[in-house]
């Protein structure tokens, strides 16, 4: 990856590009992580999620949706694979497919666990699934015309969403759409010339390129990622003073699954869900508890309808390879795993922080209800119950 140390802002050219056409409808979706991080950049604290979404509106982006919502829809998913997987007793414990630096060492060292890896679309695959399967529709344009940035504290999130499985499922070319067609103001093509003219790259990997949306070509879900540090460097590039960057709230919809954002917020998630799937009603705010096995390894007791499991998370891939070795694995239900101390707040897109603990505490600091009460993401998978799962077609 030396293009993340020669390069502020990769794919930069092809952004502002999509960006400047006026017949392509740019969409961002936003991590919880980047919100509680962006502002240390600038020196100063707070959730910057007004401020990002400001930002990026004020470069011409059309909208700008929270990715919680894609981490709802993959909680409910995969509470609903939890719950049947211990129906059956099959494949576990259940391994969380969020962090594809995980997914990657499962695939390339422990083969035999594979088929624990859950079947679950990440979250912000699931916002891609949403915006050019069913949000395209709305706009009645066709998902090619959709240009999809996925901002993350994830650097792994660049490769991830070259994956063969991530496109659109079942998309049909010959359906007719209307022509989109949008008129961006003198200030956004200001500011996104001043980014491209001040843009400096040394060129460390291969020239950026537009994934090709013509033809039979594939249909990918996120067509682009940028970091935390990339968002920041493009408000540095453009020359907009961050104090002086108006917040603005996410278009259309947001979601519940915060906690996603730090170290046992995706266990703590699914298993939540799994209880109100189950029981129709909020789990105690006693139901969820983790306590330290070891240096590394923090795991909970939990009951959910007739199962008594046991649920783990571990921080570190080189922390999961040793309790492999020196635990019995299929003694657990669910084991969630972050390659990236304290879970996606301390990835390696975010800005270096020496206490993640901050970071935390701003992320949660709105409580948040469970995200099977979303009714419109849970009547999307009851409407479409195979979109969100890496299923084939």
């Amino acid at each position: 990856m030396q293009c993340v140390g020669g390069c502020p802002v990769q794919q930069l050219d092809v952004i502002v590009s999509k960006i400047l056409d006026p017949n392509t409808v740019v969409i961002v979706s936003t991590a919880p992580a980047p919100r509680v991080a962006l502002g240390e950049v600038f020196g100063e604290s707070g959730n910057a999620q007004g401020k990002i979404v400001g930002f990026l509106k004020s470069i011409g982006v059309d909208y700008v949706f929270d990715t919680t919502f894609g981490a709802d829809l993959t909680t409910i998913c995969e509470a609903r694979e939890l719950l049947c997987r211990l129906d059956d007793d099959d494949h576990l414990p259940l391994l969380n497919s969020c962090c594809p630096a995980f997914v990657k060492f499962i695939q390339n060292f422990y083969p035999s666990l594979k088929n624990n890896i859950s079947t679950t679309f990440t979250p912000i695959a699931n916002m891609g699934t949403y915006i050019k399967a069913i949000f395209a529709r709305e706009l009645n344009v066709s998902p090619r015309q959709i240009f999809h940035i996925a901002l993350t504290p994830c650097v792994a999130k660049k490769i991830e969403i070259k994956d063969a499985k991530f496109v659109l499922k079942n998309f049909d070319k010959n359906t007719k759409y209307s022509t989109f067609s949008k008129r961006l103001s003198a200030n956004a093509i200001e500011l996104l010339h001043k980014i491209k003219d001040n843009h400096v790259c040394d060129a460390r990997c291969t020239p950026c390129k537009s994934v090709l949306q013509n033809g039979d070509a594939p249909i990918y879900l996120t067509d682009a990622v940028i970091t935390t540090n990339e968002l920041a460097n493009l408000i540095k590039l453009s020359g907009l003073a961050y104090n002086e960057i108006q917040p603005l709230d996410c278009d259309k919809i947001s979601g519940n699954a915060i906690q996603f954002g730090h170290s046992g917020g995706v266990v703590k998630s699914v298993c939540e869900c799994a209880y109100y799937l189950t029981n129709g009603k909020r789990p105690p705010k006693t139901f969820f508890g983790l306590k330290q096995l070891n240096d590394y390894a923090y795991v909970a007791n939990l009951k959910i309808g007739n199962h008594k499991i046991k649920v783990a998370k571990i921080d570190g891939l080189k922390n999961m390879e040793d309790f492999i070795s020196n635990n019995d694995v299929k003694e657990y239900a669910f084991i969630e795993v972050m390659t990236c101390a304290g879970g996606c707040l301390g990835g390696t897109g975010q800005p270096k922080s020496a206490d993640l603990t901050a970071r935390k505490k701003l992320l949660l600091q709105n409580e948040c209800y469970n995200s099977a009460e979303d009714t419109l993401a849970m009547s999307l998978i009851n409407k479409n119950p195979n979109l969100f799962l890496n299923k084939p077609n």
